[in-house]
Order: structure tokens, then sequence, then C-alpha cells
């Protein structure tokens, strides 16, 4: 959110194994390089240390041609190598292999974090989506590493939580005609994150943007008022963005309580390819008072949670993002309250809906 127009955008993608793969770099293609705006990414294949070895960060070079007999490593090096080729001239990949201890391993990825200046860290959920259409914990180490680093990260965090590419045929966002991703804004930090990845995104041809905003019986809720002025300049600040783009659409979701909020997240089942949520919410608001009891996954949150479980049907894939504490002084902001959806109004129309 608070890198400049024209800044370079440096990424750590965490790589657990091959699998992992496909989604990464896709969703690296969505959140669209390009001249104005490079991509930098440090992709880090984590590998479980296992005995009394000590822990080792290697660089890894780009490989000038696949080999069909390499490591795993090196499968995931030239699966980088293709993309950075791909996008020549607005993608740039340095690879490494981090081989620790998952007790440990969160402090390889957030030092290189730090050392690199990465503004973000994109980390895959520790369960995995069966054909079957059932989660299953491939491995709890993840799920260690990924807690650490919502603790200790330098930099914002998106966990992705796929469960789309396995029933699509077309794998890469650049071979889809249209790609759907919606933005689920509740407010507060992690959800303008999220909104400035979406935001990203709906600069790519080929993908449409839904910014689903949720409010309590049509009107913006939250007991801290800087966080709703901050809220409500981030939103008219995206809706005049966006303005005149096509492929861009603002809704508004009217609800009383959380029950009616987790009615808009089923609604939006199947029409979507991609939803990108904040990860932590005002747990006093209506909207998600009385949601505790769906966070058992706490690296993705309550609405991230629903979003992610088995009774949010279809192929769907999710982002989950937290954004990086800054301090911010509230004198900044001096939105005007009392005309605070009355001024929005002006940029993209707004489509209302009641839960």
């Amino acid at each position: 959110m608070h890198l400049g127009d024209n800044s370079e955008l440096r990424v750590v993608a965490c790589i657990h194994d091959q699998e992992n793969i496909p989604t990464m770099i896709s969703l690296l293609e969505a959140i669209n390089p390009s001249k104005r705006s490079p991509i930098a990414t440090y992709a880090l294949h984590l590998i479980e240390l296992v005995g009394q070895s000590t822990p080792l960060l290697i660089p890894n070079k780009l490989s000038k041609r696949p080999s069909s007999k390499a490591s795993s490593s090196k499968r995931i090096v030239n699966a980088f190598r293709i993309f950075e080729q791909s996008y020549y001239g607005v993608v740039t990949v340095h690879p490494f292999t981090s081989i620790s201890t998952y007790a440990t391993m969160h402090d390889e990825i957030c030092t290189m974090a730090l050392d690199k200046k990465a503004s973000l860290i994109i980390l895959p959920f520790h369960k995995r989506y069966t054909t079957t259409e059932v989660w299953e914990a491939y491995n709890k180490g993840v799920k260690i590493v990924n807690d650490n680093i919502l603790v200790m990260a330098p930099c914002s965090i998106a966990i992705i939580v796929d469960r789309g590419l396995l029933h699509n045929s077309q794998p890469k966002i650049a071979t889809w005609s249209s790609y759907r991703v919606a933005i689920l804004f509740l407010g507060g930090a992690d959800d303008r994150e999220a909104l400035a990845i979406g935001a990203r995104m709906a600069g790519r041809t080929n993908i449409n943007v839904t910014m689903v905003r949720l409010l309590e019986n049509g009107s913006i809720t939250g007991n801290n008022s800087t966080e709703r002025k901050l809220d409500n300049e981030v939103v008219s600040g995206y809706r005049l963005s966006m303005a005149g783009n096509f492929r861009v659409k603002y809704v508004e979701e009217v609800a009383k309580d959380a029950t009616g909020t987790v009615a808009v997240l089923k609604s939006m089942q199947n029409n979507y390819e991609l939803i990108i949520v904040g990860r932590r919410h005002d747990k006093q608001s209506p909207l998600v008072f009385g949601l505790t009891g769906w966070d058992e996954e706490s690296e993705l949150g309550e609405v991230g949670y629903i979003l992610a479980s088995s009774d949010f049907r279809g192929n769907t894939s999710i982002l989950v993002v937290q954004q990086h504490a800054i301090v911010w002084d509230a004198k900044d902001f001096t939105v005007d309250m009392s005309q605070e959806i009355e001024d929005e109004a002006e940029h993209l129309p707004i489509y209302r809906a009641a839960a």
C-alpha cells in the first residue's frame, strides 16, 4: 500500500514443494509486473533440516536450459527461469534454497525480507485441497512457519489458499481470457493492504476486479475513528483511480450482524477465481462479532477461514493479507465523516445489496 507508484515491488516467494509453483507464479503474474512497477522475486525453496546439521542458505543460479534430471530445487529454479523470461525486463528472479528446521525457518525468511527490503512475503497455506474437495494437512511444520512469520515479519504477508488450479486447465493467469478477482473489504489495515494488491491486479487487461464493501445497515462501522477515516480515504482514492476502467466494479453489501456477513460470503461462491481479504478485523464490529468460533486456522483469521472452509463451495482460491504495522499520525487524515458515502459516489458507481 505504501510503495510508490513507480517503485519496484520486492517479493519473497516461499516454496515448500513443486505443487506450490503454479500457484505462486500465477499470483505473481496477477500482481501485474510492468515497466512502471517491476517485480523482483526472491524465490525461497524451503527444505526441512533433519539431524544436527547446520542451517544453510544457498543462492542458486537461473539455469539457461532446463534439465529433466534436475533436483527438486533445480526444477523450482527452472520454473522461475521460464517465468522471468516470459516477463523479460519487468521481472527479475533471485532463487535461493534454505535448509533449516521448521522451528527456525522463519528466521531465514524474515532475514531475507529485511535484507532485500521486500514489501511482501507470500506463503502457501499449510493445508492442501484434494481432488475430492477435502482439506488435508500435508505438513504441520508449514503451519509453524506461517504462524511465526505472522508475528515476526518485517513487511506485509499474503497467505495463498489454493483450490482453483487443481480443477482448471489454464493454470497461468496470462492464458485466461477473463480472470475474476474480488476484494472483500470490511475495514482495517489488513483490508486496506488487500485493496492495494487488488488495485495492482486491476492493471492487467484480462483481470476483472470487484470490490465488495461490507457495511452494517448501510453505515461505516468501527469504534476507531482514525481507522474509519483511513478506510474511507483509501476507498475513495481507489474508486477515483479506477474511474473509467470498465473491468472494475464497486459493490456495497449490507449486513446486520455476523450471520449476514456469512450470508454475503456464501453468496460469492463460484463467482470468482480469487478472493482477497485482510486477516484481522475489529472483533467488536457487529459484522464479525460472534465469528470467533470460525477461526480454527489462526493464520487466516475468522473471515479468511470461512472463505477457505469446506462449507464454501467452488474452486475459488483465497489470498489472506496482513499489513506490516505502520504508525500513522491522525492529523494527516481529515475526512468529513458526515459525507463519507456521498463523496465516494462520484467515482465508481455503487451496486447495493442486502444480506
